[in-house]
């Protein structure tokens, strides 16, 4: 299935702000994480789970995690969408919409966005729309393609996942150094905000998907040569697609490869400006897009500016499913 918008007559839609939330705890907290199974080094891991959990059971089963959660994807998604929607300025109350989006659900009825109106205390359209690593650029895709008097004034695009919950931490496993759990939420508006969405598309390859599974309530599983073998060449297709659009000056911003994917996808790419948080947060799947650009703000904000030092940003996305997508937004403020 190929999901894919015609960005010449895509409507203009706005991202206002993005927010995010990690877990406190950290794995590399607990004294029995296993030693790195990885050639390079491991990010600091946000995890959902206790830490008194993982010195009594290490994960070995989780399909028995829930007792051992401290966070939940909804509580996440919660803190996550109040950070955003102060960043807006605009109220819970004033959402028409919101799009959900979780690769590790402790329950599947009601689904996540569902679970986040609960939260925020709105009663409106909420409606999971899950691409695994590229849920933002699936969200804002699936906006765009609507007819305008259908797109509510203001959206909430949520992607929330405890990855860590999915992991038992054995000695030689690759995937307990590679994942860090966390919610990014955008708020999409259709008047001018913070950055005008130039360009969203996602695609997804159920076909492949076998090679990074997360099962409903179990193990996840990551064969890490996809990077190599589809993600790089796909998001190099769909930034080719998209290359009419982007600035030679854009910052592209990516989270999810691992260290050696990400260079050798920089190397192919050769954009002129790059940035990656996989260090500081390891893959956080589809929560890495807006956690990424917060992150990024952030910064900016630190050195005392009013915005990001860029005019236009590329938000690269991969994941389970398979799935990847690219975001192009400019700069409005």
């Amino acid at each position: 299935m190929f999901l894919v918008s015609n960005m010449s007559t895509m409507k203009p839609i706005y991202l206002s702000a993005v927010g995010y939330a990690q877990p406190e705890n950290l794995l590399s907290d607990w004294d029995g994480m296993p030693k790195p199974a990885v050639s390079f080094p491991v990010p600091t891991q946000h995890t959902a789970l206790k830490l008194d959990y993982l010195r009594e059971t290490k994960n070995s089963d989780p399909f028995q995690v829930v007792p051992g959660l401290a966070e939940t994807p909804t509580s996440l998604a919660e803190r996550a969408s109040r950070a955003a929607l102060a960043r807006a300025g605009i109220s819970a109350e004033e959402l028409g919409l919101i799009f959900g989006a979780g690769s590790t659900p402790l329950e599947t009825t009601p689904v996540e966005s569902q679970r986040v109106g609960k939260a925020l205390q709105v009663k409106i359209p909420a409606f999971d729309v899950n691409a695994g690593g590229a849920d933002l650029a699936l969200h804002l895709e699936t906006l765009s393609a609507w007819k305008s008097e259908k797109v509510p004034q203001y959206t909430l695009s949520v992607s929330s996942h405890i990855s860590t919950s999915r992991l038992p931490f054995e000695e030689g496993t690759e995937c307990c150094f590679l994942f860090g759990d966390a919610a990014g939420v955008a708020v999409v508006g259709k008047e001018r905000g913070r950055y005008r969405v130039d360009a969203a598309v996602a695609r997804i390859f159920p076909s492949l998907a076998q090679r990074f599974t997360i099962d409903l309530y179990g193990f996840l599983r990551f064969d890490s040569s996809i990077e190599e073998e589809v993600f790089i060449p796909q998001l190099q297709k769909l930034v080719s697609d998209c290359r009419t659009l982007i600035s030679g000056d854009a910052i592209y911003l990516e989270s999810q490869l691992t260290p050696p994917s990400h260079l050798k996808l920089r190397e192919a790419l050769k954009g002129p400006s790059w940035r990656s948080f996989w260090s500081e947060t390891g893959n956080t799947l589809g929560a890495a897009p807006a956690l990424s650009l917060a992150r990024l703000e952030e910064e900016a904000q630190l050195q005392g500016k009013d915005s990001v030092d860029a005019e236009q940003i590329v938000l690269l996305q991969c994941g389970v499913g398979l799935s990847v997508g690219v975001v192009v937004l400019s700069r409005e403020e």
